[in-house]
Parts: C-alpha cells; structure tokens; sequence
C-alpha cells in the first residue's frame, strides 16, 4: 500500500516538474500523463530486484520524497483533528471539574440532583408526579445552560439519568413534588418573574436578612414590579439595578441596551431541616433574555469559573453582572459584553454571604 501511494506521488511530481517549465496541458493530458507515469513506475519498480541491498536502499530513498509529501499534506490534517478533538475534551473535563468544586458537587451525601428551569406559557402545568415526569420543551434561552448544568452533575457525581432531574418550576405547585425538591441540592435557572423557586429563594433571604441571620456586604434581591424583573437594594448604599425597556411599540435594534444578571451559591435555604441545609442551591438569574443568555456564556469561560473558585471554593457568595446588548425581535439578543457590575464605590458587586 506503501509503495503504491509512493508512486502516485511520484506521478504528480512528474507533473509539477512540467508546469515548472511553463509547460501547461489540459486536465485530460494530465491525466493521461499521470496515469502513464503511474503505470511506467509500477512495472519498473517489479523490474527492480529489491533482494539486492543496495538496489533497496535506492529504492527506499527514491520512494522516501513522495510518500512524505504525501504524510505532509494529508497527514497534518488528520493530526490537527485529533488534536482539536482532545482540546476540546480537555475544556469540557477542566469545566466540569471547576463547577463541582464551586457548587461542592462532592458529596456522597447527594443521591439525586434537581435542574430547576422557568416556566413558560404553552404547555400544561400537570405534567405527571415524580415517577411518571414528562420534561417539557427548554426555554430557548435556558437550553444551553439547563444541558451543561446536566453535564457538570452527571461528571462530578457519577448520577445516572434518572438522577438528575431536570423540571419546569410550575411542579413548585405540586406539594409532594415541592417537598422532595426542597429536600437535596439543585441548580435554579432563571429569574422570580417566572421561576416560583427563584421567587421562594428570594423571599427566603430577605426573611433570614430581617432576622440577621444572613449577611452580605450588597443587599440585592431580585424583585418583580408588574412585568419587569430588576435587582432592587435593600440598603441606601444600593441602587436599583433596572434593565432597559424591550417592550416599546418599535425597539431600536442598534441601541446598545443594558441588562443585570445574578449568580448566586446559597445553603438550601429552601428546607428548614439542619441536615438538607447542608446542600448547596445555585441560581442563575436574568432579569431579561440578554442576561439569561450572557450567564451562559460567562460560565462556559474556564477562566471565570477558576477565578470564582479562587475566591469562593468552600463559601458561599453572589454575583451581579452588567449585560450590553443589541436587541433582536423574537430572536437571539446580540450579546456585545458581560462584566461584574460596580456600586457607587467603583467595587464589584460580588462578596461572600454569611449564614449565622
């Protein structure tokens, strides 16, 4: 097999070395000519007696030029596509292993593993019990997340499908279900508006904050105010954080809108059990789309997720981003940045949260 692509090889340096002399022939010449060339060699290579040593340390040399032009054209490829296949698996695997350690996916404690997605109008909100569960469709602007959040658990704790459970928020309103939820660790994807867990929790840490309970240094929430979703401060040092209005008659497609998004690492606040409490809940909040959106690109970054376990491996903490967008009627928002947004003091809304 060698030999023969050795020889082909040979064919078309034979031809190479005619345009070199500015001699051009038509495609049905070159072939003919390659075809001969290719014929010329196989029968005087059979010619060749290659018992003899030095008559195959010839032949080695001769057939040496070709096939490595051949390895150098074509092989190179192949190598770049393995290398680029392993790259890419190494990305997944580093993710992977820097959220487990984020959301202190370790545990053997944990047996199962809830993704809690937002409920959107089209579907019917009595969609089985726990056992017979019918998933319905991702919002378009969770989907990214809801399958890396799937990933990371299924990696870190070797859990099986039927383990992680991913579910429409609107099984909040189903008390059995409800109570199994609030009893082990989960990952909440998307803001109070339309998410009833992520309005639970935000409920839950104002109520812990009245009692001084839970402390942070930036005092946001996450509020509804008739069809807008904002970050409001609790204290006077923290303004609200309002996105822009994508709901005028005609948008302007080429303004550069603001959106805020939270991220946030909490103990299962969710559960008023001392032993459930010590599971973990993750939020991922958008006010809008965009936020939604650029949280989802923020995380898929190794390097974002390295600096927060820096900072926050064993604590728990929040996180609030700016979002500058591009509007898109019905349609993918046109993200342009997300960064940690900054108070009056030029600091970076971010900090540990304290549980006392």
């Amino acid at each position: 097999m060698i030999d023969l692509i050795s020889l082909l090889g040979g064919s078309f340096v034979f031809i190479k070395l005619l345009e070199s002399f500015n001699i051009k022939l038509s495609s049905i010449y070159n072939a003919v000519i390659l075809t001969t060339t290719f014929v010329l060699l196989l029968w005087s290579s059979y010619q060749i007696s290659l018992n003899d040593p030095f008559v195959k340390r010839i032949w080695n040399t001769v057939s040496y030029i070709p096939m490595n032009i051949w390895l150098w054209i074509f092989g190179n490829v192949k190598e770049h596509r393995i290398l680029n296949d392993i790259h890419k698996t190494t990305l997944a695997l580093q993710e992977s292993s820097l959220f487990g350690q984020l959301a202190e996916l370790r545990s053997r404690d944990i047996e199962c593993y809830h993704i809690l997605f937002t409920h959107k109008d089209g579907h019917e909100r009595d969609i089985g019990d726990e056992e017979h569960y019918r998933i319905p469709g991702f919002p378009f602007d969770e989907a990214e997340l809801i399958m890396r959040l799937f990933y990371f658990v299924a990696s870190n704790l070797n859990l099986g499908w039927s383990d992680i459970r991913i579910r429409c928020s609107c099984c909040y309103d189903n008390q059995q279900i409800r109570d199994k939820i609030a009893k082990g660790a989960m990952a909440i994807i998307g803001s109070p508006k339309a998410n009833r867990f992520s309005s639970h929790l935000m409920e839950r840490i104002k109520e812990l904050e009245k009692k001084k309970r839970l402390e942070r240094e930036h005092t946001y929430t996450m509020e509804v105010e008739g069809e807008l979703c904002y970050l409001k401060g609790h204290k006077p040092s923290d303004e609200d954080l309002r996105p822009d209005d994508t709901n005028p008659t005609s948008p302007d497609t080429k303004k550069e809108m603001t959106d805020y998004a939270m991220m946030m690492k909490l103990p299962n606040l969710l559960s008023d059990n001392k032993i459930d409490r010590r599971k973990t809940i993750i939020l991922f909040a958008g006010c809008k789309v965009a936020g939604q959106f650029a949280l989802t690109e923020w995380i898929s970054k190794p390097a974002n997720l390295v600096n927060l376990v820096s900072n926050f491996s064993s604590k728990y903490f929040y996180s609030i981003f700016e979002v500058k967008y591009r509007f898109v009627p019905q349609g993918v928002p046109n993200l342009i940045s997300i960064k940690q947004c900054q108070d009056n003091q030029g600091q970076s809304i971010q900090g540990e949260i304290r549980i006392i």
